[in-house]
């Protein structure tokens, strides 16, 4: 029993890809199908352009230099909250289905993949809530604990869009998973998180100039945004390589 224990230990040890050859086929395969990306994007973007404009317009003006009537306020504050939720949930849906087309092996259509991801919006954002709530509970025992089960919950979301399981199903299958593989994964988060900073600290060095606050800062952040969610699938390639990886040993 003990050597059979071992030899399960030392297989998912063994069944993650070195961090560096993972980065470079994330890296690969994404500018591979960058223009697919490209196109998932769009469809969310087109049908959140004009919300967006409307939210970025009134995010850049003070409302009371415009008009002091509280009625007017309150129509603004409104319209700039609609505006928001429109915006987050067209760009939201096409992060999923990015993941979709991540998911099913880099097939499928932009279109089709974006229709589908209206189905999985509800269910992903609430497994996506669920998930912090947790880790910021843990988080407020102690700072440790909140790292330790961010790690155990991370493969929540792949394990809701590859396996269909919701809710605390999903995290306690996340949890399965990592489980004996912590430290793996917790080097690769932290790798990440390098890869970040300075990746982050190199495209704001344009904005070190302006002021902020300008519509010139204002703009150029908007701009970082843009980029930043254009490379997030290469983070989701590399996790959901692990995620299938782990999906394949403990079945």
């Amino acid at each position: 029993m003990e050597n059979s224990n071992s030899r399960t230990l030392k297989a998912e040890q063994n069944v993650l890809s070195p961090i560096t050859t993972s980065f470079e086929r994330a890296i690969s395969l994404w500018w591979k199908h960058f223009k697919t990306f490209i196109l998932i994007y769009w469809q969310g973007f087109r049908l959140a352009l004009i919300p967006l404009l409307i939210f970025i317009t009134l995010y850049l003006v003070d409302f009371k230099t415009l008009n002091e009537a509280s009625w007017f306020l309150f129509s603004n504050l409104t319209i700039y909250i609609v505006s928001f939720l429109l915006s987050f949930y067209f760009i939201l849906r096409a992060q999923i289905a990015v993941l979709l087309f991540i998911k099913d092996d880099f097939k499928g259509k932009p279109k089709k993949l974006f229709l589908t991801s209206r189905s999985l919006f509800w269910p992903y954002l609430g497994l996506s809530l669920l998930t912090a709530v947790l880790v910021i509970l843990w988080t407020l025992l102690l700072i440790i604990p909140g790292i330790v089960f961010s790690v155990f919950y991370s493969l929540a979301i792949f394990v809701f869009l590859s396996e269909g399981k919701l809710g605390m199903a999903a995290i306690r299958r996340s949890y399965a998973l990592v489980r004996g593989n912590f430290w793996q994964l917790l080097l690769r988060f932290l790798f990440f998180i390098l890869v970040i900073i300075i990746f982050s600290s190199i495209i704001a060095m344009p904005a070190i100039p302006l002021e902020e606050g300008s519509l010139a800062f204002s703009i150029w952040d908007f701009i970082v945004q843009v980029i930043s969610l254009l490379v997030a699938p290469i983070y989701l390639i590399f996790f959901y390589d692990v995620y299938k990886r782990l999906a394949r040993l403990k079945k």
